[in-house]
């Protein structure tokens, strides 16, 4: 909580800021102290400025974490819903077809999200400027005038990265009803077996907990989602290799490159651990959005990585049935 006297009234205090009303005279006039407009940010002089920066790399990143994760949740619920209803035998039609309506769903959700920030129509998006934790709480800092009132400014001090996830989020159900809709339809017309409906209804009341969650930890997660990635990445890569049981080297290759499915998630963990690995890049130097060509070259060179390590040790992991241990 900040406190104003009236000694202050100059300089507008906590995020408010003062619009300029009337630039024609020889001073520009202003208005008094209020919360900036959406899509500006007040400066050091407690003026409001539109926000015309351009996203940098990190920025752009934290966007295509919030468009992976309803992707990324989307396919965990089809691919284990397909799996409890393997008895079922699903045609994998059906199946590659639901993975592909979830990726539609997140590429398009992303592009109308771009869309129809400024400048509208365009998938540029400008930004403002921001450097600290507390700026995306900015209810938390509505200054105490004279002690008795609160002066209310609370605004997207952070524009885009505080409303652009919800969009994206909207987005991502409007399109789940009407493309997932069809893929039903058709799989009810064509298919003589029932497709299972609950990775549908899953992602339903998966999304409005992912809005939850960027509105209460949105500033927290601006900071850690490369580590998020990354974690998500190793533990999805660990527990899709160990599902299959006790394999040898030989068994775990033979088993990649029989079954598509397995290839596919193969590529998806690839795709989050590069992703990470950028973003984690991008967040110690702050790039724009062409960090250089060795930068792409060694993260490549890093994707098999951890499906690599855990194969050459899984020898470790999976020890001789009829070994002993002396007892001394």
């Amino acid at each position: 909580m900040q406190f104003w006297d009236d000694a202050e009234r100059e300089h507008c205090p906590g995020f408010c800021g003062k619009i300029v009303l009337n630039s024609s005279g020889p001073f520009d006039e202003y208005s008094d102290c209020q919360p900036c407009p959406w899509g500006s940010q007040v400066d050091i002089k407690s003026k409001c400025n539109e926000c015309d920066s351009n996203m940098q790399g990190y920025d752009f990143a934290f966007i295509i974490f919030h468009a992976l994760a309803p992707l990324l949740i989307n396919i965990l619920f089809i691919k284990s819903y397909s799996i409890k209803q393997k008895k079922q035998k699903i045609p994998r039609i059906w199946v590659f077809l639901q993975f592909l309506s979830a990726a539609f769903e997140a590429v398009l959700s992303l592009i109308f999200t771009l869309l129809i920030y400024k400048p509208i129509g365009s998938l540029h998006v400008y930004t403002c400027q921001n450097n600290f934790l507390y700026e995306w709480y900015p209810m938390l800092f509505n200054p105490l005038v004279n002690y008795t009132h609160i002066m209310r400014c609370t605004s997207e001090v952070v524009y885009p990265r505080y409303s652009l996830p919800f969009a994206n989020l909207a987005f991502n159900l409007l399109n789940l009803i009407v493309l997932r809709s069809i893929v039903y339809a058709i799989a009810y017309a064509k298919s003589p077996i029932k497709i299972p409906s609950e990775p549908y209804y899953a992602v339903l009341w998966t999304l409005p907990i992912l809005a939850i969650a960027h509105a209460a930890f949105s500033g927290i997660i601006y900071y850690i989602f490369p580590y998020i990635t990354l974690f998500t990445s190793l533990a999805l890569n660990a527990f899709h290799f160990a599902y299959e049981g006790r394999k040898n080297i030989k068994q775990i290759f033979r088993l990649i490159f029989k079954d598509p499915d397995h290839i596919l998630m193969l590529l998806i963990h690839m795709m989050l651990f590069g992703f990470a690995i950028f973003s984690l890049y991008l967040s110690t130097t702050w790039q724009s959005y062409n960090p250089g060509y060795k930068s792409y070259a060694v993260v490549a060179g890093l994707l098999p990585l951890p499906s690599i390590f855990y194969i050459l040790t899984i020898k470790l992991t999976v020890p001789p049935r009829n070994s002993t241990r002396a007892i001394r």
